[in-house]
């Protein structure tokens, strides 16, 4: 009687512990349904700077060498600038503290270099479907980081456009 007992007790504490677990089986592309912490938190890549009316078309495209940002969960942020970029900041990396400040605004602000300043910024992120699944996209609504690349031929009107990685 003992040995059924203590065999119920272990197959019953199997279906318990397995119907508490978290779903880890989430996709990227239900964590990016809107601007979150989860969303943000990986790896991104610069695809290209473009025209805020058309953020598919390249002005500058980075593909060859592309700039990296990563969001990491504690916080902190760094952006490696590609070899690409105009100016003193090509390879260099900038760092600093991130933090959602609600639903549309994201913040930044600088702890290490100077290729880059404190701003408050109201990007958006989207999920498009590709060959390979779904692919998450990051439009700044405006140029941050590659300021340079853009030359304000366009006078604000140009986006940056990032691709999740990890």
């Amino acid at each position: 009687m003992k040995i059924q007992f203590l065999a119920a007790l272990a197959v019953s504490s199997m279906f318990a512990l397995t119907a508490c677990s978290d779903d880890e089986s989430e996709s990227l592309a239900d964590k990016c349904e809107t601007l979150s912490e989860d969303c943000l938190e990986g790896t991104w890549t610069l695809n290209h700077v473009a025209l805020k009316e058309d953020p598919s078309t390249p002005l500058t495209n980075f593909a060859s060498a592309p700039s990296v940002l990563t969001f990491n969960n504690d916080g902190t942020f760094s952006y490696q600038f590609s070899t690409l970029t105009s100016g003193g900041c090509a390879g260099m990396t900038n760092s600093g503290k991130w933090a959602l400040l609600n639903d549309t605004q994201l913040q930044m602000k600088v702890t290490n270099g100077d290729c880059i300043t404190n701003r408050t910024l109201s990007p958006t992120v989207s999920v498009e479907s590709n060959d390979a699944g779904d692919k998450v996209i990051l439009n700044l609504q405006e140029v941050y980081f590659q300021q340079d690349a853009s030359n304000g031929i366009n006078a604000g009107n140009d986006t940056e456009i990032f691709s999740r990685t990890e």
